[in-house]
């Protein structure tokens, strides 16, 4: 239905105006790297694509007339399936080559429809999830995150915007799902600035039918910047033996002068017709825990999260809880940056403290961190590291950075596994005209250990280029 409905468009665009405007972007990315452990040159994954965007508009809102645009993106990737028996490009055109009509829509004064899709209903509850990530929202749940067929979402500038989807089959026996949601745009109370949304979705065979709602307000002058946001959903009974279901989050984020920054976020979820007389085996859990990943990239020890907030139909409660605050010293002429992160505070508490500074040309900045796991046995893991960097005109950035962990098992006659990873990279961006150029060592652990075995590394070269 999509592709008939993009069809349709450019025909009538084709056949009754001229293209007015044309452009195309793009961006590519290749990192290709040499493995001293395993002796093994490759395209490392997901690192290697070519990414396109295209637009085609009619007329424009310049002009007064009604006009239609059209959007799509084509990718390109590529990447090394077998290094080690030279087979170091491997390309499939199912698997990477994705082309996609991303909007078809009519525009006139003031207002647009998009006759391809219905958006999302929009989220505010925004908040910070891990300490290197920044500002990603955990996003606990979507309020009304639909993706079929038919759609249609109409934009009001300065007022409000609606979506409405629907996948309706005629056969009585087919199963119909239907989307509809409204939300506001930036509503001036006395210089509170407002946003709200509130939305329906019902998926079939699903039990439920679902209520959204979102709220957003924001204040700002000379030295303050406040904003409070909060997303909720009503799960509501459609069968019997169904139980309700209500999850939130809600985040709060203050800045004072560039010199004070607060960021909290809490989210939870629960079933109100928990049933204590269930048997555990009915009960649709998606698995609670926490898995130890040493990432390269961040350089530091951290822990995912995996199905918090989808699918406890039983539990009565979970909930997550975040906070992050910021503390620039430069407004007392002291030249540092501190920063505080607490992550799942409740549940599995993590903490880090940094602090940045600028010495002499180099950026510099150490942290230490702890966090308590219950991973089968009690572990408390410690970390302390540092990164600096060092930009030489016409040359680049220098860079390099070290994270020493120490795992201590919460068990006597059990001894602390150590590890350390280790980065060295130098970045260009002024030898090719729109270009990233980097190359560098790095290694996720050089410590022998049974934690985590010790790691020769890899050296790599990397581009991106942007157009």
């Amino acid at each position: 239905m999509k592709k008939t409905i993009a069809i349709l468009l450019v025909a009538i665009m084709a056949v009754g105006l001229v293209f007015a405007d044309a452009s195309f972007s793009g961006k590519f990315t290749s990192k290709l790297a040499y493995d001293l452990e395993d002796n093994t040159l490759a395209f490392s994954e997901p690192d290697n694509k070519f990414v396109g965007n295209f637009a085609f508009s009619a007329g424009s809102e310049n002009e007064g007339d009604i006009y239609a645009v059209i959007k799509g993106a084509l990718e390109l990737g590529f990447n090394s399936s077998n290094a080690s028996t030279k087979d170091i490009i491997d390309f499939n055109v199912d698997d990477d080559f994705k082309f996609e009509i991303t909007e078809a829509a009519i525009y006139g004064q003031g207002w647009n429809l998009s006759i391809l899709k219905a958006d999302e209903m929009p989220k505010y509850a925004k908040g910070w999830e891990t300490y290197n990530d920044g500002d990603d929202n955990i996003d606990l749940f979507a309020p009304a995150e639909y993706k079929d067929p038919v759609g249609l979402t109409l934009t009001l500038d300065n007022l409000l915007k609606a979506g409405v989807a629907m996948n309706i089959d005629f056969d009585e026996d087919a199963p119909k799902n239907v989307l509809a949601w409204v939300s506001t745009n930036d509503l001036n109370f006395a210089g509170v600035v407002v946003n709200g949304a509130v939305g329906f979705k019902k998926v079939a065979n699903s039990g439920l039918a679902y209520l959204g709602l979102g709220l957003e307000a924001g204040y700002e002058n000379d030295s303050l910047s406040a904003t409070v946001a909060s997303d909720m959903t009503f799960g509501i009974p459609t069968e019997k033996s169904v139980d309700s279901e209500f999850e939130f989050d809600v985040a709060a984020n203050v800045n004072y002068a560039d010199m004070v920054t607060v960021d909290a976020y809490y989210a939870s979820k629960t079933a109100l017709g928990w049933d204590l007389a269930k048997p555990a085996d009915s009960a649709n859990l998606d698995n609670y825990g926490v898995e130890y990943d040493f990432e390269k990239s961040n350089m530091f020890f951290r822990y995912a999260i995996s199905g918090l907030g989808r699918g406890f139909i039983y539990a009565p409660v979970e909930d997550y809880l975040s906070a992050k605050v910021g503390f620039d010293m430069n407004a007392f002429d002291v030249p540092v940056k501190l920063t505080l992160a607490a992550m799942d505070v409740v549940n599995n508490p993590y903490i880090d403290l940094e602090a940045a500074t600028a010495v002499a040309g180099f950026d510099v900045s150490v942290f230490a961190g702890y966090q308590y796991l219950d991973y089968g046995v009690d572990v408390n893991a410690f970390h302390v590291g540092a990164n600096v960097a060092y930009t030489i005109e016409k040359v680049g950035k220098l860079s390099a950075g070290t994270t020493f962990l120490s795992v201590i098992p919460d068990v006597t006659g059990v001894e602390a596994q150590n590890a350390m990873s280790l980065e060295l990279a130098l970045e260009n961006t002024t030898l090719v005209t729109g270009a990233t150029l980097k190359a560098g060592y790095k290694t996720a652990n050089i410590i022998d250990g049974d934690f985590l075995a010790q790691d020769k590394g890899e050296v790599y070269v990397s581009a991106t280029i942007e157009f």
